[in-house]
């Protein structure tokens, strides 16, 4: 669904005063027919919480709510629906971290609701594992990749499923490995870098290297190891030559933060 807080809240409404929703089926939809099962090391699974028709369900003796969620990356939401209390909450967010409140929010406004975010395994700003998050992004930020790493090890500890965060270490690692030691290419290796790879392209300037894409900015590419290279100063992207055995370049690969990868086969001699 693509909304906004104020026209969810309009739809959280439809359900807590039904006009042209039948009683049947907010019955159907708020009944409980699936136990939710562990979703992470830290889940305390009850029969508390929950699946009813495509809401999560959150009952006690004095409280009756149904929830949901939302992930897009960079963008988090949470809505939860108090049926004992017809009270509500619309909570959209535009950063990957948008979560990490939600927990107080939804108290503030309709109660404990504790066993869902433990669920849901989003770390929270009052939790230990979450302020090493932050601790880990900010020693990232001053290029302290021994400290960042340290800090996301403590989070993978709590969250092991947490594979985004597993694959940020390991590209810091390469930071942390490459930082030990200066690398320079060879003019040879250099001039074997040059050429046409799909939309993408290797150059020379004199004896920097600079990389392509299409008609795009064009950006000097620096060594990481013989193989890796730093695109300008874009962090989260990377570029990798492939070479073959008698040491010429066939392709390039695209690495990104998140682990996903792209390549382009060489297209000229």
């Amino acid at each position: 669904m693509h909304t906004t807080a104020s026209d969810y809240a309009k739809f959280l409404l439809a359900w807590l005063q039904p006009k042209d929703i039948s009683q049947s089926s907010v019955d159907s939809a708020f009944t409980s027919y699936v136990i939710l099962p562990g979703k992470n090391a830290q889940a305390d699974v009850s029969d508390q919480l929950g699946w009813g028709l495509g809401w999560g369900l959150f009952k006690t003796d004095d409280k009756n709510v149904a929830w949901h969620w939302g992930d897009n990356g960079i963008f988090r939401a949470f809505v939860a629906i108090d049926l004992s209390h017809q009270t509500a909450i619309v909570y959209f967010a535009n950063s990957q971290n948008g979560l990490a409140i939600a927990k107080k929010i939804s108290h503030a406004a309709i109660g404990e609701t504790t066993p869902i975010f433990d669920w849901l395994g989003y770390g929270q700003s009052d939790s230990e594992a979450w302020q090493h998050m932050r601790q880990g992004y900010l020693a990232e930020s001053t290029g302290n990749y021994v400290a960042a790493i340290k800090h996301f090890e403590n989070v993978i500890a709590v969250y092991p499923e947490n594979q985004r965060l597993v694959k940020r270490i390991g590209w810091l690692e390469t930071l942390q490995n490459a930082g030990q030691s200066q690398i320079i290419l060879t003019a040879t290796e250099r001039l074997s870098m040059v050429g046409q790879y799909g939309v993408r392209n290797i150059s020379l300037s004199g004896s920097q290297l600079i990389y392509q894409r299409e008609k795009g900015t064009t950006y000097p590419i620096t060594p990481i190891t013989k193989s890796l290279f730093q695109v300008g100063d874009i962090y989260e992207f990377r570029l990798e030559a492939v070479k073959d055995e008698e040491r010429n370049v066939v392709k390039l690969i695209g690495h990104y933060i998140d682990g996903n990868k792209d390549e382009s086969l060489r297209s000229n001699g």
